[in-house]
């Protein structure tokens, strides 16, 4: 394997409703960050079937595209592991013509983009903005791309990869599971962020950001965790800071999940 995937030892906790929409029927498990991400930390009966089929929309559209070129690179879980792509796509330039190559996975490159955005609305000068607002694109992967270059006689290459509100709802929903899992569900008395979650709201803007959108994820120290969640209290207001692939120097999101009792 390539990753190391707990930043916080943390037994699985067992919810007993579910974490949406407080129903005790037909409840499911429910991984904080999505198992195709490697993620360690699961909470037991705490999604219903319903509010699972929403969830897991979102997270099958960051998984299967905007990071799927990252996970098959590097070798990331999958239930379904018949499906990983063989080839990928990427835009090249070879005597100054531009052209699509196709690449088997097993020799394509290891890349992809993560966003920083602003501040999230609720915590800005703009206290009701619910845009989700980028400010930058930053690359990561695994490897030399020059030398993967130089070795392919390339004067230069891309991946697309589109990025849309679902990251945003992904990263809500893991600084929510955390708060139930370190907090209780019960010691949470109003969930900002649960309307956005669940597609009630177009208000992800407001709650989900950066805490510095200008700064570079250059200056961000490497660290030796694959994955980086950590929980933030102030007045009664919960928020959390969340670092995918953070081993790859990425960016740092904060959420603001809501109010505890």
């Amino acid at each position: 394997m390539d990753y190391i995937s707990t930043t916080t030892e943390m037994n699985s906790a067992i919810i007993g409703k579910c974490i949406y929409c407080g129903t005790t029927s037909d409840l499911t498990d429910e991984h904080i960050i999505p198992h195709g991400l490697a993620g360690p930390w699961k909470l037991l009966k705490a999604s219903c079937k319903e509010c699972n089929k929403i969830t897991s929309k979102f997270e099958r559209d960051v998984l299967k595209n905007f990071l799927l070129l990252a996970r098959t690179g590097l070798n990331l879980p999958t239930y379904h592991p018949k499906n990983r792509p063989i080839e990928f796509e990427f835009a090249v330039k070879t005597g100054g013509v531009k052209r699509i190559l196709k690449m088997p996975a097993s020799e394509s490159p290891t890349l992809f983009m993560m966003p920083s955005f602003e501040l999230p609305g609720y915590i800005s000068a703009n206290p009701q903005r619910t845009t989700l607002l980028i400010t930058a694109m930053s690359l990561h992967g695994k490897g030399d791309l020059r030398e993967f270059e130089v070795k392919n006689k390339l004067e230069s290459i891309s991946y697309t990869a589109k990025m849309r509100t679902t990251f945003a709802q992904l990263l809500a929903k893991i600084a929510y599971g955390m708060v139930v899992a370190q907090k209780g569900i019960d010691a949470i008395d109003d969930v900002y962020v649960l309307p956005s979650i669940l597609g009630k709201k177009d208000d992800i803007g407001r709650w989900v950001g950066c805490e510095n959108g200008q700064k570079s994820p250059e200056l961000l120290p490497r660290v030796k965790f694959f994955h980086t969640v950590d929980l933030l209290e102030v007045n009664k207001e919960i928020a959390a800071k969340i670092r995918l692939f953070a081993s790859f120097q990425t960016p740092e999101y904060l959420v603001i999940v809501g109010r505890i009792k």
